[in-house]
């Protein structure tokens, strides 16, 4: 996905420089590609990201060559495209590319330089990705190379945050520079893997540059004291599932498997929240400490026994104990659970917060949550627990 936070820097550029018309798309014309709605210009980018922080782009790049090879062949005429090679490389002091720069650009003296290294190649690969290349006259040739850039030394795939942190200070200040850039690197990932699945019903919904504009206003609009930024984790991956507490926790009380995957899904994106704010310094000194005691409180509520009276009559029926959690945790769940600010609405923050609490063995469903974790946790250390 390097390609898609290259695009995202690009963005960023684009709307600091005022031009809100673009519209942007990833894995469409090009590794991303820009456009103004009324297609008075257009923008193809090709990246080529490289763990070799030494290496050097020469002229006889056979990537480089099937790139120009591609744009070539599937350029349209009727738009006004530039077109970007971007690469991790750097650029070799006596290398025609130079001229490929975004300053001191000499389009002449790098297509005599690229003529050169194809007639010195003598690579079957290079005869081929160079026909395209042929079949232009030399005037037509310099013509081409005027709308390339090659821009080096681009940040590395580990470097891409700090760049966009870098870059959108100017829109969060700096103390809030970090936490706005991953809040919006979130929601920029989110639209690239929507843009990406509208492919399948042709859509083709190109990422919105007044999108990004309204978001990142949203995400300064809740960077303040009543507020939290909600950050996206498009990897969403789940936990190993079944082995965690929270999830056997579920299990105990009975809950079917769609809810419980729900509860899933609430864990790991509150986790992900929660990990956000702390790492971006968003919450005061025992702030979460302080929210867990306040579901805490909501839980005991909702699962102290009314009398001891009841709780022994409901020990004597596993299948009506079970029922009995099950509403108690349901009823929980869809009640107004305490926010951790005002601003917070999104209810999987309260509900995944309660399961890190589960998972963590602080509060439980079953009425006899904790002796029975207890009983599967030691089995878990001691796998010859209870064989005879």
């Amino acid at each position: 996905m390097a390609q898609a936070e290259y695009a995202l820097l690009r963005a960023v550029d684009a709307l600091l420089d005022g031009d809100l018309t673009m519209q942007f798309a990833v894995e469409l014309e090009d590794d991303f590609s820009a456009k103004s709605k009324e297609l008075a210009h257009a923008e193809w980018w090709q990246t080529k990201h490289s763990v070799d922080s030494a290496r050097e782009l020469k002229d006889g790049d056979l990537e480089f060559w099937k790139t120009i090879s591609i744009w070539l062949r599937t350029r349209s005429p009727s738009e006004s495209t530039r077109f970007f090679f971007l690469t991790t490389a750097s650029c070799g002091d006596q290398s025609a590319l130079r001229h490929l720069r975004a300053e001191d650009r000499d389009p002449g003296a790098a297509a005599d330089g690229l003529d050169a290294a194809r007639e010195n190649s003598g690579s079957a690969l290079m005869a081929e990705r160079s026909q395209e290349w042929l079949n232009l006259t030399p005037a037509q040739r310099v013509e081409f190379l005027d709308l390339v850039e090659v821009v080096f030394d681009a940040p590395q795939a580990d470097e891409l945050h700090e760049e966009l942190v870098r870059r959108v200070r100017p829109c969060f200040g700096p103390r809030f520079s970090s936490a706005g850039a991953t809040a919006l690197s979130g929601w920029w990932l989110n639209r690239v893997r929507t843009h990406l699945m509208s492919f399948w019903n042709d859509s083709h919904k190109y990422i919105d540059l007044l999108d990004m504009e309204l978001e990142m206003d949203a995400i300064r609009n809740r960077l303040r004291d009543d507020d939290l930024p909600i950050a996206v984790d498009i990897g969403e991956l789940p936990v190993s599932g079944e082995d965690r507490n929270f999830v056997i926790q579920l299990r105990l009380i009975a809950l079917l498997d769609e809810r419980v995957a729900l509860c899933v899904q609430d864990h790991n994106r509150a986790f992900f929240n929660r990990s956000y704010w702390q790492r971006e310094s968003l919450v005061r000194v025992g702030e979460l400490e302080a929210y867990d005691d306040r579901l805490k409180t909501a839980w005991k509520r909702h699962f102290l026994p009314a009398t001891m009276s009841t709780h022994k009559a409901a020990e004597s029926d596993e299948d009506m104990v079970c029922a009995a959690a099950r509403d108690r945790y349901l009823a929980l769940e869809s009640s107004q659970l305490p926010r951790i600010r005002h601003g917070v609405s999104e209810e999987f923050i309260a509900t995944g917060s309660l399961h890190i609490l589960a998972d963590r063995l602080e509060v439980g469903w079953h009425p006899e949550w904790f002796a029975r974790l207890r009983g599967v946790l030691t089995d878990a250390v001691n796998p010859e627990a209870g064989v005879a």
